[in-house]
């Protein structure tokens, strides 16, 4: 038992290190671009948040009635930030934070705090 209560923290810690670095190797980049093009955007750089960080969004939600992957014992949804920059229409650089949601693997919609300006 007492194996068990000492494995477990260990466990949970290697797994959070783990998910963190294989974050780091997708920066989603051209979904980015993409959603940064719609804005009238040209995106310049992005930086990866460190691990537990989410910028100006909630840290903890609740996923409870997410729709899941049918692949057994995968998640099929995750949420990623990072930090954009990018530069305007008018040519001004702005920073913003983006949250990634990622359903059935693949970039599902893309959160922008402060909110793209349309100039």
């Amino acid at each position: 038992m007492l194996l068990i209560i000492l494995c477990l923290p260990v466990g949970l810690l290697v797994f959070l290190l783990f998910d963190h670095l294989t974050q780091s190797k997708n920066d989603y980049k051209g979904s980015i671009e993409q959603d940064l093009k719609k804005h009238n955007c040209v995106f310049v750089d992005i930086e990866l948040p460190g691990l537990f960080k989410s910028g100006p969004f909630p840290f903890v939600k609740l996923n409870m009635f997410r729709q899941r992957s049918g692949i057994t014992f995968l998640k099929g949804f995750k949420t990623r930030y990072r930090i954009v920059t990018y530069k305007t229409s008018s040519g001004v650089l702005k920073k913003a934070w983006a949250k990634i949601e990622i359903k059935s693997f693949q970039v599902d919609d893309i959160e922008w705090r402060p909110s793209i300006n349309f100039d």
